[in-house]
């Protein structure tokens, strides 16, 4: 199980009534696989299709290139910034171990050095935190 926040929750429950209204569109020709996403005959959407989509709503944004799967970095690297344990993002990701995630975003906590030192410096200076 994956844990979803309330946003994304509404989305694809927004997303789940226009499937709905498309799966009744094809009619007996929708071939209902359960897959939260299907293409309009209810089959497996092709990785292509989906990077190509991808790449044309990044263009219509206006902003910078970027790939179907930065986005997984850009999650990865926001969580850890936000001081999500690693084996958390680890579990979210899929990696096979804590080590696969550190290994890969070990850059993401060498910036946090200095925030880590203040924060024990503060500790040991409040003293009620030993």
């Amino acid at each position: 199980m994956v844990a979803l926040d309330p946003g994304t929750v509404t989305a694809l429950k927004r997303h789940r009534v226009r499937q709905n209204e498309e799966r009744l569109a094809v009619g007996s020709g929708y071939l209902d696989q359960g897959l939260v996403f299907a293409d309009v005959a209810g089959e497996p959407l092709h990785p292509d299709t989906v990077t190509k989509r991808f790449d044309r709503l990044v263009a219509g944004a206006g902003v910078p290139r970027i790939r179907l799967h930065d986005c997984r970095h850009t999650a990865a690297t926001l969580m850890l910034e936000q001081g999500i344990p690693l084996k958390v993002v680890t579990e979210r990701l899929g990696h096979s171990s804590i080590q696969v995630t550190a290994d890969l975003y070990q850059h993401v906590g060498e910036h946090m050095q200095e925030e880590a030192a203040a924060k024990l410096g503060a500790a040991f200076l409040d003293g009620s935190q030993l």
